[in-house]
């Protein structure tokens, strides 16, 4: 398992990565407009991935409106089109990524695996409308109950706003 937690208090790490509909996601483009949730996740079509990712879809419906308090961003290591695919199906709305050689999950946020290496970690990050990592949650139990990822955001976004 990597060292996520190294990263709370700083700027978010930059990265690219291509989305299942095709285009390239930026995350430089998107701080300063918004709070962010990123949360990586192993593989669609799967229970726990599948509740992690519908759970962000019903917690904030107006993700991905202009004038949305959070943006929700998942990120899978599976094939740009194979995530399209299940997005469509699951039907949510947010941007979800393909970081098949997990080079941004393992290399710029610091994950790893869980499980004495048997699982690809699953982790949640909360960055603030400053771009500053403000909180991580992965490791132990968080690697296969989806709901405490979708709680440890709305808990960020009340801590958030409440600071503005």
């Amino acid at each position: 398992m990597g060292n996520a937690k190294e990263l709370v208090g700083k700027q978010a790490p930059d990265f690219s990565l291509p989305s299942s509909d095709g285009t390239e996601f930026k995350l430089s483009e998107h701080l300063g407009k918004t709070s962010i949730a990123i949360f990586f996740f192993p593989a669609q079509d799967t229970p726990v991935c599948d509740a992690e990712a519908c759970s962000f879809e019903k917690a904030y419906p107006d993700v991905g409106k202009v004038d949305s308090p959070l943006l929700v961003v998942g990120v899978s290591y599976t094939s740009p089109s194979s995530l399209q695919s299940w997005k469509e199906k699951k039907k949510i709305n947010y941007p979800i990524l393909s970081d098949e050689g997990q080079k941004v999950a393992n290399g710029t946020f610091k994950l790893g695996s869980s499980f004495f290496g048997l699982l690809k970690d699953r982790a949640t990050f909360f960055i603030d409308k400053k771009g500053v990592v403000r909180g991580v949650l992965d490791g132990g139990l968080a690697h296969v109950q989806a709901e405490k990822h979708v709680s440890f955001i709305k808990d960020w976004v009340k801590k958030a706003e409440a600071e503005a």
